[in-house]
């Protein structure tokens, strides 16, 4: 029995292309997709920590959806909270001349 016909990377059929020719086309754009989505969950992590949302944060890191759950965070909930206006208060001049 010829156990190398069992794996898949020693023989093709005639006409597919060999492991190595597909990831020297494929290779690069798997790379830049894998850093897009390094960058996506980075900054949906770091904007759920900043807003304070720690389901979400940990929901995030836990679940691996392939970004999806990054995009729903980000045009959802992840929408930056700016801090209130400090607000003007009028003061009394209570010392008289």
């Amino acid at each position: 029995m010829n156990w190398n016909s069992f794996l898949p990377f020693n023989s093709f059929p005639a006409g597919m292309m060999s492991q190595a020719a597909v990831w020297g086309v494929w290779g690069p754009v798997f790379f830049l997709l894998l850093l897009g989505l390094l960058a996506l969950k980075g900054f949906a992590l770091w904007r759920a920590a900043r807003n304070g949302h720690k389901v979400w944060f940990i929901a995030m890191l836990v679940i691996n959806l392939i970004g999806i759950l990054e995009v729903i965070y980000l045009l959802t909930a992840g929408k930056e909270e700016k801090p209130a206006a400090p607000q003007a208060t009028e003061t009394k001049n209570l010392s008289t001349p």
